[in-house]
């Protein structure tokens, strides 16, 4: 169902479905769903098998992305994609609140407008230790958010993690190359909006990466 225009009635149609108690994938990716269809698909009670859902290029904002993060059904979730939405601050900052998706191994939050308030309560969730991918580049997060990140000691299971394209700067990056509960971390990519990338990631000092991005 991806990029039919299908729209909030749409969306609304979808999350009132009540069938599809074995659904396991949900891809609705640039189907213009916005908050209200957003909203319904997150309150919907059946789909407790679901493992991924891409919900990119839909218009939601912080009153859907909210609905999102307060699902308590979706306890099978492991990949959740939002990426090229509105959410903002307010949006992401339910998230520190989810207690839900305790197998969540992928997050895609690109291109959401999100900055430091947003970063610190994705930082601050106790119960995503399953989490090997997280994406959030292109957004607006500075000094604070990278640090709350930087900090974390849960994803234990972390791979792969973007931060691209955001405000931050030599305090955000050191902190994060302090951080020695990654100890899974494969790639790391602070590309940095001013052409400094490799000399952003030749500030890491964590030997155990086998790859950089620089661009």
């Amino acid at each position: 169902m991806q990029e039919n225009q299908i729209g909030s009635k749409g969306g609304i149609s979808i999350g009132n479905n009540s069938s599809w108690i074995n659904l396991e994938f949900l891809k609705l990716h640039g189907n213009k769903i916005g908050d209200e269809g957003a909203c319904a698909i997150a309150m919907n009670s059946t789909w407790v098998n679901l493992k991924e859902l891409d919900f990119s290029s839909n218009n939601i904002g912080a009153q859907g992305a909210h609905a999102i993060a307060m699902n308590t059904i979706w306890v099978n979730l492991k990949k959740l994609c939002l990426c090229k939405n509105e959410i903002g601050e307010e949006g992401e900052a339910a998230f520190v609140n989810n207690t839900t998706w305790r197998k969540l191994e992928k997050l895609n939050l690109e291109r959401n407008q999100i900055g430091n308030k947003a970063a610190i309560a994705i930082a601050s969730n106790p119960i995503w230790n399953e989490l090997a991918s997280l994406q959030l580049g292109w957004n607006k997060i500075g000094n604070e958010g990278a640090v709350a990140i930087g900090r974390n000691t849960i994803w234990k299971q972390i791979r792969a993690f973007d931060l691209s394209l955001n405000n931050f700067g030599w305090k955000g990056i050191i902190t994060i190359s302090h951080n020695l509960s990654w100890e899974k971390i494969e790639i790391i990519n602070l590309s940095g909006k001013q052409g400094n990338t490799i000399e952003r990631c030749n500030a890491l000092k964590i030997t155990s990466l086998s790859q950089y991005y620089y661009h």
